[in-house]
C-alpha cells in the first residue's frame, strides 16, 4: 500500500497543469499552437526562453520532487523504491493529466527530474548521451531567433538514447530499480507518442498521414515533417 500511495502521490504532483496555466496566462492555448503539446518545448517556442526556461524547470521539477517526497514522507525499508513509485507516477500524471482530460506533454522533463533524483549516477550517463546527440539543437533553440522553429527528429531520438543508457548505465551499477525505473519511462515515453494526438494540418485543415516509425522514434506524425 504505501507503494501505491506513493505512485497516487507522484501522479497528483506530475499532473498539475502548472505549463498550461503559464501558457494560458500568456493567451497561448498549447492543445492549439505547434504539436499541440502540453510541456516546455511547446511553450518555449511559442513564449521565447525566459518562459521556456521556466517551464523546464517547473517540468523536471515536479519529477524531483515527487520521488523525494514519497522517499522521505511516506513509510517504508525501501527508499529507493519510494522514489521509483513516486517518480514513475509523476510522469504518468504528467502524460495522462486527469485535471486536462488525460491529454497532458510527452513527459520528458518530468522523466528527468524523477531518474536524477532514483540515482543520480546513472543519470550522468544517459544525459551525456542526451546530450551528445542533442546539444547543437539545444544551443540554437536558446537564440531567439529560431525559438520558435519547427521541433527537431534529433531531440526525440536524444530522448530515447538518454533513457536506454540511463537504463543500462543502472544495471551495470546493479541499481536494480533504477534501471526498472528507466525501462518503465522509456516505455511510457513510447506509449505517450503513440497515443498522442495531433493537430490538424495548418494548410490543408486535415488530420496528417501517421508513420507509427516516426511517431515512435521522432515524435512527429511522419517523416516528411
Amino acid at each position: 500500500m504505501t507503494y501505491i500511495a506513493a505512485f497516487i502521490l507522484g501522479y497528483v504532483i506530475g499532473a498539475a497543469p502548472i505549463i498550461y496555466f503559464v501558457a494560458r496566462a500568456r493567451g497561448i492555448d498549447l492543445h492549439s499552437v505547434g504539436t499541440g503539446n502540453i510541456g516546455a518545448g511547446n511553450l518555449w517556442r511559442h513564449s521565447g526562453m525566459v518562459i521556456g526556461m521556466l517551464s523546464v524547470i517547473i517540468e523536471v521539477g515536479k519529477g524531483t520532487l515527487a520521488a523525494l517526497l514519497a522517499a522521505n514522507l511516506l513509510p517504508g525499508d525501501d527508499t529507493q523504491w519510494l522514489l521509483v513509485a513516486g517518480g514513475v507516477g509523476a510522469v504518468v500524471g504528467q502524460m495522462w493529466p486527469v485535471t486536462l482530460r488525460f491529454q497532458g506533454g510527452r513527459g520528458n522533463g518530468t522523466a528527468a527530474g524523477a531518474l536524477v533524483a532514483i540515482d543520480p549516477f546513472a543519470f550522468v550517463f544517459g544525459f551525456g548521451i542526451f546530450l551528445l546527440f542533442g546539444a547543437r539543437k539545444i544551443i540554437r533553440n536558446v537564440l531567439p531567433k529560431v525559438a520558435s522553429a519547427p521541433p527537431s527528429r534529433i531531440i526525440p531520438v536524444a530522448v530515447i538514447g538518454g533513457m536506454s543508457v540511463y537504463t543500462i548505465a543502472a544495471l551495470a551499477l546493479s541499481e536494480n530499480a533504477a534501471a526498472i525505473a528507466g525501462a518503465v519511462v522509456l516505455g511510457l515515453t513510447f506509449i505517450r507518442r503513440a497515443t498522442a494526438p495531433w493537430p490538424p494540418d495548418p494548410e490543408t485543415g486535415e488530420a496528417p498521414e501517421r508513420s507509427l516509425f516516426a511517431i515512435l522514434i521522432y515524435d512527429r506524425p511522419n517523416s516528411g515533417q
